[in-house]
């Protein structure tokens, strides 16, 4: 077993860009063992304790910096899924420490701040949760132990190979994640979709056109088949994405002002209904759009866009309010109106899917020094304090 003086000398290295491919593989072979979360935990803090006298600014762009380097270390291999594992953990631990990864430094000197989080009852994360509707209208609810649904020949079927009873004859499926829920579907041709919480997705047994057509409401990540001989085409609200084969998120809620959609790998072509002109993307680009302006192009980190597929939600791009829908999809709840007054600076972090929505709210309220939350069963009350 590696001493704790080696695996603090790895992880100096893994934060400071100098670690080989050898080591990084030994540091995760150990930190993957879950009896040493420990370890990780205090090296991170150790980290922390090195500019004890940092005002906010500086620490807050120290967090960010060490947050990035984490997950620059996981780029796409064989052992993608393993490495990433070793960032997200990582990151959890010291977001969970500190606050969102704003790297604020807790008050030592004997005070204790009261609980601004005053609830009743704990709401928990969402889960596998999903319908499908068929051409006749039938509802059929899919089970909540499966993960997803696979279409093989003219049949569908849980992800452990059961089937899905109760549909009879389908040619076109309505797979309807509801608030709290999730679901992922392998089609037809290979392609596998991530449905997020409170969206939908159009799509047919079999492509046995042209192309392959699709529609999306809400959010959804797709890992497209590649079939040059037939494109794939999802339509949303305000977007029409055109590809081969390619990894991309499209985020396209009809109570959010911005649709967009970010490209991990591969490539597409976007239109817009108000705009024939298509853009074309590149891997680390998203298209937006706003209202009935036309698609306009950026550079963004992909992840922050991605991650919730994997159990997290990335801050760094969003606001305070945008931060609030993203939780009353997935926990199902209410928030009421920001009153006036109350900031809505960008964090910086990430929330992990799988808490109760109580400690993402005390964590918010520590972030954000003017809030205070009061849950009412499922309705959520936001005041100034």
């Amino acid at each position: 077993m590696e001493d704790k003086a080696h695996i603090n000398n790895l992880f100096k290295k893994y934060l400071d860009g100098s670690v080989s491919e050898a080591e990084l593989d030994e540091l995760l072979r150990y930190f993957h063992l879950t009896d040493h979360s420990e370890v990780l935990h205090e090296l991170i803090l150790q980290e922390l304790d090195q500019e004890p006298d940092a005002d906010a600014t500086v620490v807050a762009a120290m967090g960010d910096q060490i947050a990035k380097k984490l997950f620059q270390q996981t780029k796409p291999s064989n052992n993608f899924q393993f490495k990433r594992w070793l960032a997200y953990a990582a990151a959890a631990l010291l977001f969970g420490a500190i606050g969102f990864g704003t790297y604020r430094y807790l008050n030592t000197e004997g005070t204790t701040s009261s609980p601004q989080v005053v609830h009743e009852n704990i709401i928990q994360p969402g889960g596998n949760r999903a319908t499908i509707t068929l051409d006749n209208g039938q509802v059929v609810v899919l089970r909540e132990d499966q993960e997803g649904i696979v279409n093989k020949g003219d049949a569908l079927f849980y992800a452990d190979g059961s089937p899905v009873e109760g549909l009879g004859e389908v040619q076109q499926v309505r797979l309807t994640t509801p608030r709290a829920g999730q679901y992922t579907v392998t089609l037809h041709d290979g392609t596998k979709v991530w449905l997020n919480a409170a969206s939908e997705l159009i799509y047919p047994l079999h492509f046995d056109s042209r192309e392959r057509h699709v529609q999306v409401d809400g959010e959804a990540y797709f890992e497209v088949a590649h079939n040059p001989l037939q494109p794939f085409v999802v339509k949303t609200q305000k977007q029409q994405i055109h590809v081969l084969g390619t990894r991309f998120n499209v985020h396209a809620y009809t109570d959010e002002a911005m649709q967009h959609t970010t490209l991990e790998q591969g490539a597409v072509e976007i239109q817009s209904p108000n705009n024939p002109t298509s853009l074309r993307l590149k891997p680390g680009q998203q298209a937006f759009t706003t209202g009935t302006e036309a698609l306009a192009l950026r550079t963004v980190d992909p992840q922050e866009y991605i991650s919730w597929k994997d159990g997290i939600i990335m801050l760094n791009s969003y606001d305070l309010p945008e931060i609030l829908r993203q939780l009353e999809r997935w926990y199902d709840v209410e928030f009421s109106d920001l009153p006036a007054g109350i900031t809505s600076d960008r964090v910086f972090g990430m929330i992990q899917r799988d808490v109760p929505l109580n400690d993402v709210l005390q964590t918010l309220k520590d972030n954000y020094n003017t809030i205070q939350f009061k849950i009412n069963g499922r309705r959520i009350m936001v005041s100034k304090r």
